[in-house]
Formats: structure tokens, C-alpha cells, sequence
């Protein structure tokens, strides 16, 4: 026969941190303060990414539409354009904000004018980000008879 001893060893837990035998539940207060402080400028530089990305998107849009009615004026340029010398200047009809300038000069090659070529500057000018004009130059070459 066996004998049987019965062990039965006391065990103790220490908590870390805990010597006064309390347990704690939740934060502290500089936990809860420093928790906010860094969600605060986590969310600031998120708005002001947000912000920037609208700006973007903004004046892609002016930029694109811009295009687009240059692209239009162009098309209409051989009867608008302006005889050397002079300019001209207008708004477009869908686009009433969006405003357009017209300038020919002369053609010259080794101080020589050359015969039925002028150049026309053309200038598009639309609203942009705090009410700044923003604009698109681009020069195109046409004959005149």
C-alpha cells in the first residue's frame, strides 16, 4: 500500500505595481491627457491633408476646364484672332467667370518682319483659390493674308 500524503503548498500572487492589494480599473488622469493630446494632432494633420487634397482637387478643376475652352478658342481662332498689333479679349458664354485675352504681333525673323505670319498670344484667366486669378498662356502662329 501506498501512502497518500495530501500536499497542498500556499500559493501567493504579487501583482506588479500593486502593493497596496488594490486592483485598478481604468486610466489615470495623464493617460487620459496624453491619449487626447496625441489623437489632436493625429486629427489636425488628417484636416490639414484633407485640406490640401481639396485645394488640389480645386484648382485641377479650373486648370481642366481652362483647357478645355482654350482648346475651343482655338478652334475658333482663324476668324477671332486680332491683325498684327493689335488684341482682343472676351469671356466665354457657358463660362462667364472664365475670361480670355487675344494679343498678334508680328513675326520677325533677323529684325525682318516676315510676310502674312503673326503670332497670337493667348491668355485664359478663371477664378482660383482665394479669389486669385489664375491663368494659361500659350502663343500660336497663324498666317495672314
Amino acid at each position: 500500500m501506498t501512502a497518500q500524503r495530501n500536499i497542498n503548498p500556499q500559493i501567493t500572487i504579487h501583482r506588479a505595481g500593486n502593493t497596496t492589494g488594490r486592483l485598478h480599473r481604468g486610466f489615470t488622469l495623464v493617460e487620459v491627457v496624453f491619449a487626447i493630446a496625441i489623437l489632436s494632432l493625429c486629427l489636425t494633420a488628417a484636416f490639414r491633408a484633407y485640406l490640401l487634397g481639396m485645394d488640389a482637387i480645386v484648382s485641377a478643376d479650373g486648370h481642366s476646364r481652362a483647357v478645355i475652352l482654350a482648346r475651343e478658342l482655338m478652334d475658333q481662332l482663324d476668324d477671332i484672332a486680332p491683325a498684327a498689333g493689335q488684341s482682343a479679349e472676351g469671356e466665354f458664354e457657358e463660362h462667364p467667370e472664365i475670361t480670355w485675352i487675344l494679343t498678334s504681333v508680328p513675326v520677325e525673323w533677323e529684325g525682318q518682319p516676315l510676310p502674312g505670319l503673326v503670332e497670337t498670344n493667348v491668355s485664359i484667366f478663371w477664378p482660383g483659390r482665394r479669389s486669385r486669378k489664375t491663368s494659361l498662356s500659350f502663343s500660336v502662329y497663324l498666317r495672314r493674308n
